[in-house]
């Protein structure tokens, strides 16, 4: 499950690996892509 949902984040909202990146940056990554989310959801649920 836990694998399923970072490949859709990496996949779909472009998170990157972020072992070189400070904490800071991370955080804003990972939260932009948790809020793109949804809406890549709503537009693959729309196009079915």
């Amino acid at each position: 499950m836990i694998e399923s949902v970072n490949d859709e984040l990496k996949n779909f909202c472009q998170i990157q690996h972020t072992i070189h990146r400070n904490f800071f940056n991370w955080a804003i990554n990972l939260l932009s892509g948790s809020v793109a989310f949804p809406f890549f959801l709503s537009e693959n649920y729309s196009m079915m």
